[in-house]
């Protein structure tokens, strides 16, 4: 049965409590013996909408309908301005303080809705959904007037359609009416409780669900205040809670839970002992059949005459249907001892998640599309015109509300809070989408009210944040006008000369007295102190990026230096991530800790993005290697940590990488929501796959879904979609409340009352999304080296053939390797022919800075004849033979040692480096017995090996190893 159900109440005017709210209940997966025959229960399938005014965890996939539920009966009665209204229709309010009758409309025409009944918040995203069976409610009235009310009640269900516009459309569903129900005094209760016959109704986009509560009084005399500041009425709704279902046709059974969530205040004439409470649910009951409830939710809580308390608790019923349960509440007075029971009527009707819709890999029109409804809502509801910005959020369901929080908003027109770094963020999206389509106007407006403001506010910006240096390189790369270009330029160098100056020059480092671990209020910890892991390592990857590009060669040293002493500080190798924070010196914490274990996925993608950018950028083969090898760590541990949402995709809020000051175990994964600043790892994912062989394709794709993908999708998304109606503008452009919330819970469903749009997520999601439509690094259009070349052709060749490798692209390093493994940076360098002696596999590419890596080139050799004397044998070391270090300096020195021998000779040595728990090779320096080492790190211990190789490319075992640390001053 498809149906609208609403949850009533009895309540005993003596409790002296009040109950704010009951828990519904939702369906588990069918049980393998229905305890009841088909005919007897209801059989859900698998579509439905379900809506709760609780929290409920028990259906977190289900749509939810968040409700503001009435506060219950007042008890002043108005004084002032009272009209009588002999027989009419009332309006009554459903949400708001007292739940007060706000329309009258005499006469026999029913009235019009007038907004303030319960509005579904969400879209139903173009589903159609088609009742087939009853539409159930239930809803209780009560009149403060001696002489009564004699009326019919009516429950009206309506499909709402321009929802937030001038002219909304209701069409009616459903009208569930109790005929001549009378309340006297306010004591007895009205209640609807019929069922209407089937409704056909089909959702489309931008559609929602109302419902709202009306009377037409017959007998007696009802009144308002005509007062419209102040007016009240004598009518009141008893009930203070409100749910609602609509259920499928009849598909299967399973089993039901049942909950109870009470909230009681202890009243201030309790004495010193305070109350308690105690709940008891021990069956349901449906289709005239009896079910017992297992583990039966008995809950209680003490107070004191102040305190508030909450409990919750469910049961199970091994049953389907809609039915009831009788929920006894006991209170007592621990002074007096005195215990008031009261029953109350709780209905309890299954719901089934939503279905999801299969949905295939986004395409990249799809993607663009996205960006543009994106950029549509950033220009029109995103638009702050009071500080001439962009708003922090803007709620989806009530647009007239702004700068949102878990407590409250602002009005739009009054907003009380602006953050620049909004304003920044937009003004790259919106130049970027212009560029990307060949300097498409449509941006132009908003760009020029935004740009000015940007200018001002960033143009001497020296914020110690890597992600900064790459907005203001868009900025510079993207923007079409020349001045601008320049203003952007010289804050990119300014920047950066800010970065290089504040940079300790001892320690190597950027770091904070008196360092706030968080911005929370009165919870903020402060180190006497200390770093963020997260800067250090951006700032100096955009630091080694802005030294190459603007040839500042002291900016790269810093960087490098700067991001490898935070790794080697702070990187927890068994999890293959950064920390958060670490503190140099506190009076309370100790000296030279990672004091903050928190690896937070926002933050991780920031660090990885800035490493694999400078990789990519950098001249220096040590700091692309280092940087890469850094990179490959993080990017494997994203696939393989708990901390990867492996069931719904994307990844967890954070995971801890060791004890916490927080009191968190290591290894601890918080999987309370998900933070939408992980977007920005489908930008990273995908130029790591570019750069780096495409390691980590599968991530990639599974982000692309992640961000494109609604609620709605399978697999499902965090994309919100527009719901406002075609053809509405407002500040010229056209209305969109898409874009992307701050967090989600960890289905994708909307997390509490968050149903806002953040500009911050926003941008992080286009900055994911855009990366993938443009080709090559954004803020630095890189060009592909050429592909390797192998003379002679793969194919049969003699024994004793030479291999020559090639590439057209002038002074790029080709890496390759003889037994068809992938390539990498740890691969031989190309420098002299390859002597072919028997079957062999050659794998190639070639690199070279500031341009994207060739892809790997594969050719296959197969020696025709191999004749006598074919070598395959490698050469050996002497057990005398040495490795010595001279020229020992900060960031150099010279290596020589003694020669390798061979049955036919050596033809080369390559020299390697002890990186972890495994050697990696860094120079390869021909037939020579020594070799001169720069750009090392000053300070750094380090270990070196050499290998030796024939002409048949017989690779020797590690020879002679030295282990010498440089100089640091």
């Amino acid at each position: 049965m498809k149906a609208i159900h609403y949850l009533t109440r009895r309540c005993s005017r003596w409790l002296p409590i009040v109950l704010i709210g009951c828990l519904l209940a939702g369906l588990l997966p069918a049980l393998s013996q229905p305890v009841a025959h088909a005919a007897d229960v209801y059989k859900p399938s698998t579509r439905a909408l379900y809506v709760t005014n609780t929290a409920d965890a028990v259906l977190k996939t289900a749509n939810q309908l968040v409700m503001t539920a009435p506060s219950g009966s007042a008890t002043s009665s108005p004084q002032t301005n009272l009209v009588p209204l002999a027989l009419g229709w009332v309006e009554l309010d459903s949400h708001g303080a007292g739940s007060e009758a706000n329309l009258v409309r005499p006469g026999d025409t029913p009235p019009q809705p007038s907004g303030h009944g319960f509005i579904y918040p969400g879209s139903f995203a173009g589903q159609t959904f088609t009742t087939d069976g009853l539409w159930h409610g239930s809803q209780a009235l009560k009149a403060k007037t001696a002489a009564g009310i004699t009326g019919d009640l009516h429950l009206r269900v309506f499909k709402l359609s321009g929802a937030g516009t001038p002219n909304p459309v209701y069409t009616p569903i459903v009208d569930l009416v109790s005929e001549n129900c009378k309340s006297t005094d306010g004591k007895a209760a009205c209640q609807v409780a019929p069922a209407a016959p089937a409704a056909d109704v089909t959702f489309d986009v931008g559609d929602q669900l109302y419902y709202d509560i009306v009377l037409k009084i017959t007998q007696g005399e009802a009144a308002y205040d005509t007062d419209p500041v102040n007016g009240k009425s004598n009518l009141k709704i008893t009930t203070n809670s409100a749910s609602a279902y609509v259920e499928p046709p009849d598909t299967g059974a399973g089993p039901v839970l049942v909950g109870v969530q009470l909230k009681g205040l202890a009243p201030a004439t309790l004495g010193t002992a305070g109350a308690s409470m105690q709940t008891v649910v021990t069956a349901v009951y449906s289709n005239q059949k009896k079910f017992d409830v297992t583990n039966s939710p008995q809950t209680q809580y003490s107070s004191s005459n102040t305190a508030v308390a909450t409990v919750s608790k469910t049961g199970l019923v091994k049953a389907v249907g809609d039915g009831y349960t009788t929920i006894k509440v006991s209170f007592t007075d621990l002074s007096s001892q005195t215990t008031i029971t009261t029953e109350y009527i709780l209905y309890v009707y299954p719901a089934i998640p939503i279905d999801k819709t299969p949905k295939n890999h986004a395409t990249d029109a799809e993607l663009d599309a996205i960006v543009k409804t994106t950029l549509n809502g950033i220009s029109s509801y995103g638009w702050d015109p009071v500080n001439g910005g962009i708003f922090i959020n803007w709620r989806r369901d009530d647009l007239s509300k702004v700068q949102c929080s878990s407590s409250s908003c602002d009005d739009r027109s009054r907003p009380t809070r602006h953050d620049i770094q909004n304003d920044f963020r937009a003004l790259q999206h919106l130049y970027w989408y212009k560029w990307r389509h060949n300097g498409d106007t449509a941006y132009d407006e908003m760009i020029n009210r935004l740009a000015p403001k940007v200018r001002k506010d960033w143009s001497t910006n020296t914020a110690s944040k890597g992600w900064i240096y790459y907005v203001m390189l868009r900025l510079h790369n993207y923007a079409d006008n020349p001045a601008d270009k320049d203003m952007w330029m010289n804050t990119i160098l300014n920047w950066a000369q800010e970065q290089y100056n504040s940079i300790d020059p001892v320690l190597g480092i950027q770091h904070d007295r008196d360092m706030p671990n968080c911005d929370c209020g009165t919870s903020t910890i402060f180190l006497d102190d200390a770093y963020r892991v997260d800067r250090q390592v951006q700032v100096g990857a955009a630091l080694v990026d802005a030294g190459t590009r603007f040839n500042k060669p002291e900016w790269v040293t810093a960087g490098y230096n700067q991001t490898m002493k935070a790794y080697q500080q702070t990187f927890v190798e068994k999890f293959g991530l950064f920390p958060r924070i670490y503190v140099l010196h506190d009076a309370n914490y100790g000296d030279n800790i990672v004091w903050d274990m928190q690896a937070k996925i926002g933050e991780v993608s920031e660090e990885v993005d800035a490493l694999v950018r400078a990789g990519a950028v950098t001249t220096d083969p040590q700091i692309k290697h280092d940087f890469y090898e850094i990179s490959t760590k993080m990017l494997n541990a994203l696939r393989d940590l708990p901390v990867h949402d492996k069931v719904n995709g994307g990844y967890f809020f954070k995971m801890y990488l060791g004890p916490s000051y927080e009191g968190k175990p290591e290894g601890y994964v918080d999987k309370s929501t998900k933070e939408m600043r992980q977007s920005s790892l489908l930008g990273t994912y995908h130029i790591a796959n570019m750069l780096m062989g495409n390691q980590w394709a599968d991530l990639e794709e599974e982000m692309r879904s992640v961000v494109a993908n609604t609620v709605n999708d399978l697999p499902s998304g965090m994309f919100l979609p527009n719901t406002r109606p075609a053809g509405e503008t407002l500040n010229g452009y056209p209305t969109s409340n898409a874009g992307y919330s701050y967090e989600l819970n960890d289905d994708w469903t909307i997390s509490g009352i968050s149903n806002w749009v953040s500009n911050e997520s926003n941008s992080l999601a286009l900055l994911g999304i855009q990366q993938v439509l443009t080709q090559g690094l954004d803020g630095t259009e890189l060009e592909a080296v050429a592909g390797v070349k192998a003379s002679p052709a793969a194919g049969p060749v003699a024994a004793g053939a030479q291999i020559s490798l090639s590439t057209a692209t002038p002074g790029a390093t080709i890496y390759y390797t003889v037994d068809g493994s992938t390539p990498t940076l740890k691969s031989q360098v190309y420098n002299s022919p390859i002597t072919i002696t028997t079957d062999m596999t050659i794998k190639a590419y070639a690199i070279k800075a500031g341009m994207i890596d060739s892809e790997v080139a594969t050719f296959a050799y197969h020696v025709s004849d191999p004749g006598p004397g074919s070598d395959n044998v490698a050469p050996v070391w002497p057990s005398n033979s040495s490795l010595t270090a001279s020229k020992v300096g900060k960031k150099e020195l010279a290596l020589a040692w003694t020669a390798a021998s061979d049955n036919v000779g050596v033809a080369g040595y390559k020299i390697y480096v002890l990186s972890g728990n495994h050697f990696t090779e860094i120079a390869n320096a021909g037939n020579a017995l020594k070799y001169d080492l720069t750009n090392l790190a000053p300070g750094r211990p380090y270990t070196f090996a050499v290998k030796a190789v024939d002409a048949a490319g017989n690779w020797s075992d590690y020879g002679p190893q030295l282990s010498i640390r440089l100089k640091d001053n």
